[in-house]
């Protein structure tokens, strides 16, 4: 009852926390937390005055089925209908409504669970989602809570090989033209890898263009980076906004705004491979146990080296593999024609290879500087379904960084280290004393963490004095003040 209201605040907190559902659902199949990211990204929200529940149900048995019998209407705070992505709650929508929408969520999203565990799932999650973001997750480790592993699902709007990203180069900016031809691209595209098929939704590996429309113009060639240009100037040409932006990218026939040339600091954005680095977890009592290879690292594993040892056979190589302990690298490949050999480090992911990326050990990336041009390093995507299954091999991974980046989340590995007032007592520093005035040091002792100082005042002469911060302190040689 009541006039429909958009609520588009409620699904973007919903987006903001769905790190912080993933962590409470730590313990459920990979599946059902993969339905729910999947399902919160989708959704829309409404709001009326009032909102009420109906249900149906039929009977059917042996003979033929009974009508169907309608419930009641029920009045309920929140309903989530899946078929339509959509969230229906009751005004007003404040902070207590949260338990309510969760329940709404999990019950339809996890059919399989009892009432009593949605009832504890939202009883954990209502109180963080009047946190906010870092204190909710600060909560969670403080509770116990695992951190999100590295093959988490990730979100469609993070995927950072989308040419979306504005800060990474995105080539969607008010009156830009691409460039047909570029100075600055690499020679070296990178080379091997099985072709994806375009699917909508889904990111491509760097080095590979996305075929154009014949009226687009064709992207740089061997452009690195955040993705090809094509969709991206068929948006423009039709003077839509470009996806991932708040401004339009196109333009009309009677626009004025003069075209002006691409920032070259975003070409080279463009033409960018994307890495990123983890920092090294706090030990814990059971750091051995969630370090340590799970079954089902180990079985993805084993898929992904046989699909590489096949990979290389069909190209005329020997593959041969190490052991699964072997430190730098997992198969050795020769080519009995030329003596060509591959270190191969293999790298499986269960979904599609995006956000979450592969990683290298220490010992591997220093495998792979050693090396050098014999190192490879392969991904196999979609390890699990041999239809959709992908093999990019990338040769020389270490020698194709030309710099280290080190963006704002570095602020949680910087070293705390705090100032010590005290350092600044030093001889012939000029000190202000509450008592005797100003003064020069002319001589100090540590007896043990303790400093005496003498001290030669203009007004009292030499003292014995002990450093007392609350009623001392430095005064730089360019104050005037005499402090009388």
């Amino acid at each position: 009852d009541g006039p429909k209201t958009e609520e588009p605040q409620l699904v973007e907190k919903l987006m903001e926390r769905i790190d912080i559902l993933a962590r409470l659902l730590h313990d459920k199949p990979t599946t059902v937390k993969k339905k729910i990211r999947e399902a919160i990204w989708k959704l829309t929200a409404i709001s009326h005055e009032v909102v009420r529940v109906q249900s149906s149900v039929r009977v059917v048995g042996d003979g033929d089925a009974a009508p169907p019998r309608l419930s009641e209407p029920k009045r309920t705070q929140a309903f989530c209908d899946i078929d339509k992505h959509q969230l229906i709650v009751e005004r007003p929508v404040v902070d207590r409504s949260w338990p309510h929408v969760l329940n709404a969520i999990f019950h339809q999203l996890m059919p399989e669970e009892s009432g009593n565990e949605i009832l504890k799932l939202t009883g954990m999650a209502g109180p963080r989602m009047r946190m906010s973001v870092e204190e909710a997750h600060q909560d969670l480790t403080d509770s116990g809570f695992p951190q999100l592993d590295a093959d988490e699902e990730s979100r469609p709007a993070d995927d950072l090989t989308s040419s979306s990203l504005d800060d990474m180069g995105s080539t969607t900016e008010l009156g830009y033209q691409p460039e047909t031809k570029s100075d600055t691209a690499p020679s070296d595209a990178p080379k091997g890898g099985e072709r994806i098929p375009d699917r909508p939704g889904t990111s491509r590996p760097t080095g590979e263009s996305k075929p154009l429309s014949k009226d687009a113009k064709p992207p740089d060639q061997g452009q690195h980076g955040t993705g090809s240009t094509g969709e991206q100037e068929k948006d423009a040409q039709a003077g839509q906004p470009a996806h991932g932006h708040g401004h339009s990218t196109g333009s009309s026939a009677g626009d004025k705004n003069a075209k002006k040339p691409r920032p070259k600091y975003k070409e080279q954005w463009d033409r960018r491979l994307l890495s990123y680095v983890r920092k090294k977890q706090e030990e814990s009592a059971d750091a051995g146990e969630k370090d340590g290879p799970s079954e089902h690292n180990l079985a993805v594993e084993v898929v992904a080296r046989a699909a590489v040892c096949a990979y290389e056979k069909a190209r005329g190589r020997d593959a041969e593999q190490m052991a699964q302990t072997h430190p730098g690298y997992d198969i050795i490949s020769r080519n009995p024609l030329t003596g060509e050999e591959r270190f191969i480090e293999v790298k499986g992911v269960n979904g599609e290879w995006n956000q979450t990326g592969v990683g290298l050990s220490r010992v591997q990336f220093s495998n792979a500087q050693d090396y050098g041009d014999r190192y490879w390093l392969y991904v196999v995507e979609f390890v699990s379904d041999h239809r959709h299954r992908r093999i990019y091999p990338i040769r020389s991974p270490a020698t194709q960084v030309t710099s280290f980046m080190f963006d704002g989340n570095w602020r949680d590995a910087v070293f705390d280290e705090r100032a010590d007032p005290a350092l600044a007592f030093i001889v012939g520093a000029k000190v202000n004393h509450e008592d005797f005035g100003v003064g020069r040091i002319e001589s100090m002792v540590l007896r043990g963490f303790t400093r005496v100082m003498s001290i030669d005042f203009e007004t009292s002469g030499l003292r014995t004095v002990t450093l007392n911060l609350h009623t001392m302190r430095i005064v730089e040689e360019d104050d005037d003040d005499d402090y009388s």
